[in-house]
């Protein structure tokens, strides 16, 4: 396994991010060369974009102007795709116009003038290709080889669409010349398989329930998140049930512990003695720990995750570490690290693995409802000191694939004034419900997949050690 798929394990484990990822589909583009695209698609709500990047790439955000864009980059930087949303006021434009208008900016920007320069006599662009296309929404494509600032060439490529009336969507490639017969089957299954639901309708399915969770967010107070910041360490079994239900044969998946405190932002390094943060390290706020171990065959997977929020929401910091090691020798088979930060709607998210490159992730940050980490491990016991039965609407960052997603949660009542919470990461997943006494105590948690099943439940560290030890697993401290 992968360490990007222990990765994906490891959170299958923290409750909040059942949805680990799943086997990538391998896509074979026109040109017969196959593509392994990502099975979660990554979205830009604001024009209903919905698409999947190679494996290997990540999708993030970037701001010109006031205008945010969005990009897809892969790990040799090779090549880059650039999602921009230009609007018009014009309903009868058309992305034809849209594409002629692209071609006389493209030949006039590499222009020869005349000596008065008055009148283009020549241009450097080449027009490498145009098409009409119909892919899952009528499109327009160009090609272009222009001269680069190296004095060697590269390709610029143009696939434009209009999901509405007044807003076009343009996938641009830029890459050297030299890899362009490479790249380009790549980025025509990357936009071939892209698709556009109704921005509107897609605001109006999900508004209600993002107002919702904003009204909550709005209306809790300091003491309603320092009520949960008690600094005790809660344990959490989770395991597979065995097909005959017998509780002695069931499958040990894993185990968590979490905590929540109030404290300072430099904690969330703990290798970094204090005598030595700066002026930031020394802020405010609240910090959750989560420290988890997940089995995989002849592996154990540990991750310690610490996560930090200012008090007024807008800031936050977090670091993730995961190692995985080969339990009979106890050699380390790799290691991951993660560094986020955000301010406000600029998130920048560090990314490094032993044996590859270290990588920025700047992920696209849409719109209200953003929930941050520490809250979303906080959100239960959130929900319930709201308690009002609804369904909620927030979009959080996820580790496991390098971006912020939507999620839906649900709040009910039992009638024995317990408290069932169901969680819905991905759309496309099954949910996972959660029970909680009327205090907000955690009684369990399941999914019912037939595939995946699993469910988790409080224990007392005593305990589930001893059941490790019975099982003969492993209980050496997480790293």
């Amino acid at each position: 396994m992968s360490l990007v798929r222990s990765l994906a394990a490891v959170l299958a484990l923290s409750l909040r991010s059942a949805a680990a990822a799943q086997p990538a589909n391998v896509v074979t583009p026109p040109s017969s060369q196959a593509v392994e695209l990502a099975e979660e698609p990554s979205r830009l709500d604001n024009v209903g974009l919905s698409m999947r990047v190679p494996v290997g790439a990540v999708f993030q955000g970037t701001r010109v102007g006031d205008q945010q864009t969005a990009q897809i980059m892969p790990s040799d930087r090779t090549w880059l795709i650039n999602i921009q949303t230009p609007q018009t006021s014009k309903a009868t434009a058309t992305i034809q116009e849209a594409a002629e208008s692209t071609v006389a900016l493209i030949q006039g920007s590499f222009g020869v003038m005349n000596p008065s320069s008055t009148e283009i006599l020549s241009t450097k662009a080449k027009l490498l290709g145009r098409d009409s296309l119909q892919l899952k929404h009528p499109a327009e494509r160009i090609y272009f080889s222009v001269p680069h600032t190296d004095g060697k060439r590269i390709v610029k490529g143009y696939t434009i669409f209009k999901p509405s009336a007044l807003q076009f969507v343009v996938f641009e490639l830029i890459t050297a010349e030299s890899e362009f017969a490479r790249v380009r089957p790549l980025y025509e299954t990357v936009v071939a398989n892209a698709s556009f639901a109704d921005a509107e309708q897609l605001n109006l399915d999900r508004g209600a329930a993002v107002r919702a969770g904003v009204h909550l967010l709005a209306t809790l107070s300091a003491p309603d998140y320092e009520a949960v910041l008690d600094g005790k360490e809660r344990w959490h079994r989770l395991y597979r049930p065995a097909p005959g239900g017998a509780a002695s044969d069931a499958e040990e998946l894993g185990y968590r512990g979490i905590k929540f405190w109030k404290g300072k932002r430099g904690e969330t390094n703990p290798e970094r003695p204090r005598n030595r943060w700066n002026q930031p390290d020394n802020d405010d706020g609240y910090l959750a720990q989560v420290r988890v171990r997940v089995l995989d065959k002849d592996c154990a997977v540990d991750s310690t995750a610490i996560y930090f929020m200012t008090t007024d929401r807008k800031e936050e910091t977090w670091s993730v570490r995961m190692t995985r090691r080969h339990l009979e020798s106890g050699n380390d088979l790799g290691t991951w690290n993660e560094i986020g930060a955000r301010v406000d709607k600029d998130l920048t998210v560090l990314v490094s693995a032993k044996g590859a490159p270290p990588r920025e992730v700047k992920p696209v940050v849409e719109g209200d409802g953003y929930l941050t980490q520490v809250e979303a491990y906080l959100l239960p016991q959130l929900l319930i000191r709201g308690g009002a039965e609804a369904k909620y609407g927030f979009y959080t960052y996820r580790t496991d694939t390098s971006a912020v997603s939507f999620r839906r949660e649900s709040l009910t009542k039992t009638p024995a004034d317990g408290w069932v919470i169901t969680t819905e990461l991905r759309e496309d997943f099954q949910p996972q419900v959660a029970y909680y006494t009327e205090q907000g105590e955690f009684i369990r948690s399941e999914r019912s997949s037939e595939s995946d099943p699993f469910v988790a439940k409080p224990i007392e560290l005593d305990d589930l050690l001893k059941l490790w030890q019975r099982k003969k697993l492993p209980t050496g401290p997480t790293r």
